[in-house]
């Protein structure tokens, strides 16, 4: 940007009346360590509770044609190759936001840790009601 500027006033020259502006351009670049557990699959297993939870969520069939749900928002990665792959379960919250059924469980677990409400990563409704969490 430096070098395009300084073309710029030497083909039109200092007296052209353009004033010069010195511009500070600085990089910042933020590292997110996450906890070794959240890549952990066997989670399911230390916390019953939350899987219980997370069967409670629908599980749609995700088609790769649809443009709203190619891929997850938790982990940025898609969800498959359309409804011919079996592997990949996905599952929707009440404010029809879809993930990972791995991601949303994860997820859970970490509002679970901070104490917080089981909201959607994405618009933080909540997922699920007092009542439910406590059956």
């Amino acid at each position: 940007m430096g070098e395009t500027a300084r073309t710029i006033l030497s083909r039109e020259g200092r007296e052209s009346g353009m004033p010069e502006i010195t511009v500070n351009l600085y990089v910042t670049t933020h590292i997110v360590v996450e906890d070794s557990d959240f890549y952990n699959d066997d989670l399911r297993q230390d916390v019953p509770e939350l899987a219980r939870l997370v069967n409670l969520l629908e599980r749609p069939k995700i088609d790769k044609r649809d443009d709203d749900a190619e891929e997850c928002s938790i982990c940025l990665e898609e969800f498959g190759h359309g409804i011919e792959d079996s592997s990949v379960e996905v599952v929707r919250t009440s404010c029809s936001h879809v993930f990972h059924e791995r991601c949303m469980f994860r997820w859970l677990r970490r509002c679970a840790d901070h104490q917080s409400p089981y909201s959607c990563p994405l618009c933080r409704c909540i997922i699920f009601p007092t009542s439910q969490r406590d059956e």
